[in-house]
């Protein structure tokens, strides 16, 4: 059995051990993420990186840099929010797209104006909740159904001729779908919602190709119904 003394030596042993890989440098291979990491940081062009540097990072933006594949390190434990947007990424076997599981903080990922087939390269990430895919050409597109912290889900500008919303997003508040090529029934037809939206109080439809709107009697919060620019015979 363990002496006191001796337990107290090993709980000093462990704590130095981790103390050293909390200060150690760790190796980032992607170029682009490296360098917004440390700009985030305010370090200097070639400045190490420690796993307690990488513990300190909160936002990070690598958009608008024409990226066909992203990976991102382990480490980023407090990052809340991960912006993507504005490249041109689109997984596959010669462009991978790396998202740890150990970013247990974030809240927003922006992954608008890409050229992804899905969503399923983020099904993990479930403490997301504003996720902006706006711009992307999703001709269909099923969220996951892991994502039931979202609070706001933007998919403007896409190629969607149907959507249909699963249950379990009891959280959702905000939902844009405009400038899409939805077109139909609302509600009952290619637009559908399960009856949990209870807390949904902005829904976007506008620039449509919607013909008639039946409001389902779960949407108790809805404040703000947009609908211009559709072909709306009926409501």
């Amino acid at each position: 059995m363990m002496t006191t003394k001796a337990m107290l030596v090993t709980a000093g042993f462990l704590s130095l051990v981790s103390s050293a890989t909390f200060g150690q440098a760790v190796n980032i291979s992607d170029s682009a993420v490296k360098t917004a990491i440390l700009e985030e940081l305010g370090k200097s062009s070639g400045a190490e990186i420690t796993m307690a540097d990488l513990a300190k990072v909160k936002t990070l933006s690598i958009n608008s840099q024409s990226l066909s594949k992203v990976s991102i390190p382990d480490g980023l434990v407090n990052l809340e929010e991960l912006d993507l947007s504005g490249n041109i990424l689109s997984p596959s076997l010669f462009n991978p797209i790396r998202i740890p599981d150990d970013l247990a903080s974030l809240k927003v990922l922006n992954v608008g104006n890409n050229r992804l087939p899905n969503l399923g390269n983020f099904d993990h990430l479930t403490t997301i909740e504003v996720l902006k895919a706006n711009g992307n050409g999703f001709g269909k597109l099923q969220v996951p159904d892991t994502f039931t912290n979202l609070k706001e889900l933007d998919l403007r500008f896409n190629e969607l001729t149907t959507f249909v919303l699963q249950e379990g997003f009891v959280n959702l508040e905000v939902l844009n779908l405009a400038n899409n090529k939805l077109n139909g029934s609302i509600f009952s037809g290619p637009v559908t919602f399960p009856n949990d939206l209870a807390k949904l109080r902005v829904l976007d439809l506008t620039f449509n190709e919607l013909g008639s709107l039946d409001v389902p009697a779960g949407l108790l919060s809805l404040e703000a119904l947009y609908l211009q620019g559709n072909q709306l015979s009926s409501i």
